[in-house]
């Protein structure tokens, strides 16, 4: 055989090269360490796919254009969840190239890990908001009397008169009998809207958290433990499928704002599909 530092022939049963005196015994034993396991390859393949590169690229790019807009229409507001997530892509990108160790993946599905319980926490809180509005019209509409709601009306007509509000007080007078039923109706609607949002939230954000955290536990440990890809992977469909729909509602754009918003739009649109063929191109689950 030859040796494996200086390319000297060497007997095959040695120990140690004789020309440069190096161990062929360590040599053995580190090309076993740094040998990259099964799914260490896994994650620098797909992270460092032609697929996930155009992702992250998109999602920067969608990030930047809404940025703007909104700028331009005044708002100026900084989309941390996206900033932290496209950090998160490009270490994700880069720890890939660079063929860095499984470990070094955990700290990036950490942070998106992180983001998605932020954001779901906070959809609650709005959620919840709205429920309570909607139990609170409800317990108003059915706790008013005829003595005070005709007091109510009265008052009503009086206002709208003083201010000039000509023709709301009739249309106000003409739904009178039933505007308690319909503040107890709306206050239903409410609710069943606050608990349908607040079932999408649990499943959905559930769903990437529990992704994330699958994705980060593999990566410390180097056992695949990742059974939420494929449920990971519908969810983006159906995000897809709403954003879709919200840029075809907005295609009449007419100033240079809603033009940036609608291209960062299909931006975010292109990178969920890369996205969802990102998460189907392995076998990790």
């Amino acid at each position: 055989m030859f040796c494996k530092f200086c390319g000297c022939e060497i007997a095959d049963d040695a120990q140690f090269c004789t020309n440069c005196g190096k161990s062929l015994q360590w040599t053995e034993a580190y090309t076993d360490t740094a040998a990259v396991s099964p799914m260490e390859e896994e994650f620098i393949s797909k992270f460092s796919s032609k697929n996930f590169g155009i992702a992250t690229i998109l999602l920067t790019v969608a990030t930047a254009l809404s940025f703007v807009a909104g700028i331009l229409a005044n708002d100026i507001s900084i989309p941390i969840f996206n900033i932290f997530a496209i950090i998160a892509f490009w270490q994700l990108k880069n720890k890939a190239e660079n063929q860095s160790p499984l470990a070094s993946f955990a700290s990036s599905f950490k942070i998106l890990r992180i983001i998605n319980v932020i954001q779901r926490v906070l959809l609650w809180i709005v959620v919840g908001a709205f429920g309570v509005s909607g139990v609170l019209m409800v317990a108003v509409g059915a706790s008013f009397d005829e003595t005070f709601a005709e007091s109510f009306i009265e008052g009503f007509n009086e206002g709208a008169v003083d201010l000039e509000l000509g023709g709301f007080e009739n249309i106000f007078g003409s739904v009178t009998d039933n505007i308690f039923i319909i503040i107890i109706i709306m206050g239903a609607v409410f609710v069943i809207l606050a608990a349908v949002v607040a079932i999408f939230a649990a499943t959905m954000y559930g769903t990437f958290v529990k992704c994330a955290k699958q994705y980060e536990d593999t990566a410390n440990s180097g056992v695949n433990v990742i059974t939420k890809q494929n449920s990971a992977r519908v969810w983006l469909i159906v995000m897809a499928v709403f954003s879709i729909l919200s840029a075809v509602g907005s295609l009449g754009v007419s100033n240079a704002a809603e033009i940036l918003a609608l291209a960062g739009e299909v931006c975010n649109i292109v990178f969920l599909f890369f996205m969802i063929n990102v998460l189907k191109e392995d076998n990790l689950q």
